[in-house]
């Protein structure tokens, strides 16, 4: 009790500085910088859709505010000059994603990139074994896997690309090179034979650089036969970087438009890159 207690403590006093944040007009100001140098792109990474009418509510407000991009769209470079570009992309592997997140954005004509852990799939229909990778590998309670089939019902729509994200979902810098290149090459060639289909992109589990990726992990990934590959780092992506570091942040389809509109803006960014160094100082 005491720990969710202060979870929601440091939620409420993360949020409270966003907002301080936002309302000093630096986002925006950055914002309109950024502008300046060409279009300005940020990736989303969402994993577990359970609640449809708020994600479609959140796809409203998407749709509304800023310009939403297909995965075509972002690979051919096809931006607007003056909104944010929003990417979508999806983590780890979900029976939501067939169930709530493909059907929505079918109806809207958008398509989004799918990076699945193989072993998280090979769980499905197993409680008891899904209950374990979730809290193991994940980190969280328990959450139903995508099928295989599922999968593959999936990538049938071309407009989807599915992606590697390792077999097990470990945090890559804790484990040796070896086990790098297997989890890593595996899981490529588990989804390129199921799939039929080349795997191209890759998304590092957890995700944030110097944590969990660095540019020595970026090399493994590019001889692995990869040709892009996304951090969770907190920052808009830029499209001029390193193709193995391109920045994607998490987010919270569920927390209130205005919530989201500030921390799209970049509310975010620099406060919670401040949260971040005093939870690893020890400090938070």
């Amino acid at each position: 009790m005491a720990y969710w207690r202060d979870s929601k403590i440091k939620d409420v006093i993360q949020k409270i500085l966003i907002y301080i944040f936002f309302f000093t007009g630096i986002p925006y100001f950055r914002f309109l910088s950024l502008r300046k140098k060409g279009p300005v792109v940020r990736t989303l990474v969402m994993h577990d859709v359970t609640n449809k009418d708020k994600f479609v509510s959140f796809f409203d407000f998407l749709q509304c505010y800023f310009n939403v991009l297909s995965v075509g769209d972002f690979e051919h470079k096809r931006f607007d000059d003056k909104k944010i570009n929003i990417l979508l992309s999806f983590d780890d592997g979900f029976e939501s994603w067939e169930t709530v997140v493909v059907p929505e954005l079918e109806r809207r004509k958008i398509s989004a990139y799918f990076f699945v852990s193989s072993g998280f799939l090979d769980m499905c229909g197993d409680k008891e074994k899904e209950t374990q990778f979730c809290r193991k590998n994940l980190l969280i309670s328990h959450r139903k896997p995508l099928s295989w089939e599922g999968l593959k019902r999936l990538s049938a729509n071309n407009a989807f690309v599915v992606g590697g994200h390792t077999v097990t979902h470990p945090n890559l810098l804790k484990i040796s090179m070896e086990q790098q290149q297997t989890e890593i090459v595996e899981n490529k060639k588990r989804l390129e034979e199921f799939l039929g289909t080349e795997v191209e992109v890759f998304a590092y589990p957890f995700g944030m650089p110097g944590m969990h990726a660095d540019k020595r992990l970026c090399e493994v990934v590019q001889k692995a036969g990869f040709k892009k590959a996304f951090t969770t780092e907190i920052n808009f992506t830029n499209m001029a970087k390193d193709q193995f570091s391109l920045a994607r942040v998490c987010t919270e389809y569920k927390e209130s438009p205005f919530f989201l509109y500030v921390w799209i803006m970049g509310g975010y960014d620099n406060i919670k890159k401040l949260m971040l160094g005093f939870r690893i100082s020890g400090v938070l």
